[in-house]
Order: structure tokens, then C-alpha cells, then sequence
């Protein structure tokens, strides 16, 4: 219904929307269980604190879940049936890069820099879809929740902390992958296999699901 208002909004703001990303993906926010911030380190925090500050500007009601995880209601009171879920840390930038990490950069009708497609960039999206919404005057008559995590490449402990202190609601989904195609993970598995040969090359190697 209002597919039109959306795609003109998103067109005429694309600049200040790649300025956003630009921001967050500036913060090399790397977990670090050990480091002296708790509990992921001083890049995790300084991101959660990014994507609060912008929830509160958006007028949502935020709360702060121990440095884990923050949050933002669109309405301040009123039950919560749905949460969009994304995070603000990222894996190490390592090597080999082409462009700086930690700086958007366009180039080849692309957008390169740490966190642009996991998960900085859904999570930029997501806030200025809330944006949207309130500049349209999208009637929206029932509260949803914005939950941003700083611990999901580190094995999600920030999503263990969040729901031991505040329970999902009955629906969440996140703009995380290849969304909205995938619509859950099945699992990791780490293998290590060995082997004697003749020689140390090795010309095929098949697998098969089960």
C-alpha cells in the first residue's frame, strides 16, 4: 500500500543513508572478551552506544541490557508482538582488502567496507525504516521493538543475556543473510580430516548431506 512513498522516501535520502552506514562501520567494533571494557570490549560498546543514541532519535523508549544488547520500543507503552534483531559487531577485517574496512567505500555500483552486508547494513536499513515510518505518518497502531546485539560473531552470548533478562516477543526476524530467503541457520559444523597419501596432492574431494 505504501510501496510507492517508501521507494521515493529511500531515493531521495539514499546520501544521508550511506552517511549513516559510513558512521557505524567506522567503529571497529571486533568482540573482545578479555579486553578492559566489559563485556565484549570497547568497539562493541562504542557501536551498542551508536545504535542507542539513534533509536532515542528516533523517539523510541531504549533500554540498555549490561553493555549485551540494547533495545528500542516505537511505542513507550503497550505489548510487543514483533522485534527486528541485527548487531553491531563484526568478525576481524584480516587481510587482503582492496578498500579500508572500517570506511565505506562505492565502488563498481558496490558499497565495501566491514559489517556493509552483516550486519551494519540491515541494521542502518532497519533504523531508517523507523524514520520512514514516522516522516510518512505511517499509521501504525501496535508497538514493535528494535533489538541491536554486540556479541552475535562471538557466539551470541549478548542474545543468552538479553532474553535471561527480557523475553522475545512471539514474532522476531532479522534482516541478517540472504533475508528474506533464509529464514534460519541450521548449524555450523567445524571438521578437521587427515590422511595418508602418496604425495601431498590432493585432486577432488566430494561431500555429501546427509
Amino acid at each position: 500500500m505504501y510501496q510507492k512513498q517508501f521507494a521515493e522516501y529511500f531515493d531521495k535520502h539514499m546520501e544521508d543513508i550511506l552517511r549513516d552506514l559510513d558512521e557505524i562501520i567506522s567503529i571497529e567494533s571486533v568482540g573482545d572478551i578479555n579486553a578492559p571494557v566489559k563485556p565484549f570490549g570497547e568497539g562493541s560498546r562504542k557501536a551498542l552506544d551508536w545504535g542507542k543514541a539513534y533509536l532515542e532519535k528516533l523517539g523510541m523508549t531504549t533500554k540498555d541490557f549490561d553493555g549485551y544488547a540494547v533495545h528500542g520500543d516505537f511505542y513507550p507503552e503497550g505489548e510487543c508482538k514483533l522485534a527486528v534483531l541485527s548487531h553491531l559487531d563484526t568478525v576481524p577485517a584480516g587481510e587482503g582488502w582492496s578498500y579500508p574496512p572500517f570506511k565505506l567505500t562505492k565502488a563498481d555500483g558496490k558499497l565495501f567496507g566491514r559489517g556493509t552486508i552483516d550486519d551494519k547494513g540491515p541494521s542502518v536499513a532497519v533504523l531508517w525504516a523507523v524514520k520512514a515510518i514516522k516522516e510518512l505518518n505511517i499509521p501504525i497502531k501496535k508497538n514493535f521493538r528494535v533489538i541491536f546485539g554486540g556479541n552475535e560473531e562471538g557466539g551470541c552470548e549478548d542474545m543468552e543475556y538479553y532474553e535471561s533478562k527480557q523475553p522475545f516477543p512471539e514474532m522476531v526476524f532479522t534482516p541478517d543473510g540472504s533475508f528474506p530467503v533464509l529464514n534460519c541457520e541450521k548449524g555450523m559444523v567445524h571438521l578437521t580430516f587427515s590422511a595418508e597419501f602418496s604425495d601431498d596432492k590432493i585432486a577432488e574431494i566430494k561431500g555429501e548431506a546427509l
